[in-house]
């Protein structure tokens, strides 16, 4: 009796799970996995015998928006009175007019901002965590997931912008993309689209002889990108911004300081007296 009982908590245990080897191995984060196995769950104890399909499942609440803070309240205030008062002004020149203003605010007054923008902050981190208690497991792990992914663009942006600033060599050109911009202006059609699309189709009839010329062209300007893209990379490396090289330079950057320290050991060992002594015992004992 009592093995028939273990036997039948095995099974059930089993069937919870609901998971094979191949199903594990295919899942590649954490909220994939919950996701399986919720869906092995719903499958199990449900009467409905079509399979349940997570990915229609509702997605997670959107968090509470974050308050404004004090500067951001004063200045959804005043933006619209210096925009009438100065309509042809940018939108640079309308933020320094009221960050100026905020700076020769009174104390009293901008306390009166500041003790506004933290009772609203107050506020906000009392929705946030009954927000967060009401979250299930699963959402909690797919909006990490997604914060995750949302930093990794950010930091991409990032370094795009500072590749841009600090002078990052253009990429090469393709022997299509010679030919679009000789040919751009007297391309038919008005719009963008039908210009593009027309020569396309005149690119692909062009016989392989003038082909020849832009596809020259394309492989010397490839030669141009590489020695000027090595050179800024020499320079990256140099001022510590290691980050900004490409993975593969990175790669062998990596193995030549390796090498050189690999190097460093042995010239070290070889110059020690005890090292030489081990080496040659017969020489040193003459």
């Amino acid at each position: 009796m009592v093995s028939l009982l273990c036997r039948g908590v095995g099974v059930l245990v089993k069937s919870l799970a609901g998971l094979s080897s191949t199903q594990t191995s295919r899942c590649s984060s954490l909220p994939c996995a919950l996701s399986t196995m919720q869906c092995a769950t719903v499958r199990w104890f449900s009467n409905d015998t079509a399979p349940y399909d997570f990915t229609k499942a509702p997605p997670p609440k959107a968090p509470p928006k974050r308050p404004l803070s004090s500067f951001f309240r004063f200045l959804s205030e005043q933006r619209p009175i210096l925009i009438k008062k100065h309509p042809e002004a940018t939108v640079f020149e309308i933020s320094k007019m009221i960050g100026n203003e905020w700076r020769a605010l009174p104390e009293a007054e901008r306390q009166a901002y500041i003790d506004a923008a933290r009772a609203e902050n107050m506020k906000y981190r009392e929705v946030f965590n009954a927000y967060k208690e009401s979250l299930h497991p699963i959402d909690i792990e797919i909006l990490k997931d997604k914060r995750k992914q949302r930093l990794e663009r950010r930091k991409k942006m990032r370094q795009k912008r500072e590749r841009t600033i600090l002078g990052q060599p253009k990429r090469c050109r393709s022997a299509f993309n010679i030919y679009l911009s000789e040919n751009y202006s007297e391309a038919k059609g008005d719009t963008l689209p039908e210009k593009m699309k027309s020569l396309r189709h005149e690119w692909d009839k062009l016989p392989s002889s003038k082909k020849q010329v832009y596809v020259q062209l394309a492989e010397d300007d490839k030669i141009r990108y590489l020695n000027e893209v090595k050179a800024w990379e020499e320079q990256m490396i140099e001022i510590g911004r290691e980050d900004l090289v490409r993975f593969k330079q990175r790669r062998i950057l990596n193995k030549s300081e390796k090498k050189t320290k690999e190097h460093e050991k042995k010239e070290s060992k070889l110059s020690n007296p005890e090292e030489k002594s081990k080496r040659n015992p017969r020489k040193y004992e003459e």
